[in-house]
């Protein structure tokens, strides 16, 4: 309501499971972007069912195995970016979601947005800790 140029991203993150389905779609209704994992996906489909608003554009995270994400209503995938040794896991996805805001603050394309999350992402996992030290 205070800046139409803003994008509202939706992450219910680990919390996906205590929602109610008026809830969730009270939130969904808000966002231009929903963003989970693989696992809070499944939530997610729950609580829309098979109806999802057409305006929402769903990204999944998927670990080693890149990204998914619904754009122009069809699905398309990301691969992971290529990391010489997983050290830790840990901030991994905080690392991507940096990336992802950072690449639609810039006003690039979500494909870019979501290149930049997976660079950040790759770089994290072969990091001792969350982030470099």
């Amino acid at each position: 309501a205070h800046n139409a140029k803003a994008t509202v991203i939706f992450d219910p993150g680990q919390v996906s499971p205590f929602f109610t389905a008026a809830g969730f779609k009270e939130c969904l209704a808000l966002a231009d972007i929903i963003i989970g994992n693989d696992i809070e996906e499944t939530h997610f489909d729950r609580y829309v069912e098979a109806v999802w608003p057409e305006n929402i554009q769903r990204i999944v995270t998927l670990g080693a195995e890149g990204v998914r994400f619904w754009q122009d209503e069809v699905w398309h995938r990301l691969p992971a970016q290529p990391v010489a040794q997983v050290i830790e896991t840990t901030g991994a996805g905080d690392a991507f979601r940096a990336g992802l805001l950072a690449g639609l603050v810039q006003e690039g394309s979500l494909q870019e947005a979501l290149d930049l999350g997976a660079q950040l992402g790759a770089e994290c996992v072969q990091c001792p800790a969350g982030q470099p030290v």
